[in-house]
């Protein structure tokens, strides 16, 4: 299993630069990202992110180029950059399609054409994607934005076909993938406020539609070790289930028999504990009170646990 490209240690957001800086040139941000990588592989990670230090997002640069066809953005700027940094496996994330639509729709304001901007991004993301794994990206991350409030609307009139709708954008496009053996695809399904809502019972069918999406990883914000996780047993039998269980906004460093034991009842409920990974739940912000030191500590500790459930973090 060591050889699969399992990464039962991911980090799954963000990560604190390493100084304030309002306008960073591009200098030195490329030093942030050089310091994130050695402090990553310091920690004992496999895989390894710039920490979205580079790029506010992949709706703006899609605005910004006026989703014509173009060379893809990021396969330069990010992925052949982290590619000549180091020699470990490199996670680029993005907003999945239908995450990016809505943004788009969002700031474009009355008057979008949500029809022409589907098939644009179809378009942009086919090339974005074949273009960061050709050049040797080992995982690609979506995020799924757009789904956190619908999900919690569920029972809403409208929440459940809007959640069909965008997952099926997102299905269509990440269907379409080629991909090598060895890259991973996965989604990021996160859940809004301190005290995420995961169901404690039948799980929803907007929940299930999106842990039916044609992906690896399914990257879940659980936020806390006392969760129920027998929802978990809902995820399809092909799939990783990476658990958030690392709090990412406290300096406080967690128990690591407490992670241990949510990390069995997690096992339990997915059938295979080699089908789980571990990370902090959604991304380090500053703004939260942790320093650069703390997020070394914390990504210490998540190989740490890695290390003692699964004996290693490939």
């Amino acid at each position: 299993m060591a050889n699969n490209y399992t990464y039962h240690a991911d980090i799954i957001g963000a990560l604190i630069p390493p100084e304030i800086a309002e306008a960073p040139s591009s200098a030195t941000v490329d030093e942030w990202v050089k310091r994130a990588l050695i402090v990553q592989r310091a920690a004992g990670l496999a895989v390894v992110t710039d920490g979205e230090y580079r790029r506010h997002g992949l709706a703006e640069a899609l605005l910004q180029r006026g989703l014509t066809d173009q060379p893809p953005a990021l396969v330069d700027e990010e992925g052949a950059f982290l590619l000549r940094a180091t020699n470990l496996g490199v996670k680029v994330s993005l907003p999945s399609p239908a995450s990016a639509l809505h943004q788009l729709a969002h700031k474009a304001g009355p008057g979008f054409d949500a029809a022409a901007a589907q098939a644009a991004l179809a378009k942009a993301y086919a090339g974005e994607i074949d273009g960061l794994l050709a050049a040797g990206i080992a995982y690609i991350q979506f995020n799924g934005s757009a789904y956190a409030k619908l999900l919690d609307d569920e029972s809403k009139p409208g929440a459940l076909d809007a959640i069909k709708t965008a997952a099926a954008f997102d299905a269509a496009v990440l269907g379409a993938v080629t991909r090598p053996d060895k890259a991973r695809i996965g989604f990021r399904i996160g859940r809004p406020g301190p005290n995420p809502r995961w169901p404690t019972g039948v799980v929803p069918e907007g929940l299930q539609t999106l842990f039916n999406l044609p992906v690896d990883r399914l990257l879940l914000d659980i936020g806390c070790t006392d969760a129920d996780f027998g929802f978990l047993a809902a995820v399809p039998a092909d799939k990783l289930v990476v658990v958030g269980l690392i709090d990412s906004t406290r300096q406080q460093l967690e128990e690591q028999d407490i992670v241990l034991e949510a990390i069995d009842r997690a096992a339990a409920a997915v059938g295979d504990g080699l089908r789980l990974a571990l990370s902090p739940r959604g991304g380090f912000q500053r703004d939260s009170g942790l320093t650069w030191d703390d997020q070394r500590r914390k990504l210490e500790l998540l190989v740490d646990i890695t290390l003692r459930w699964w004996g290693f973090a490939m």
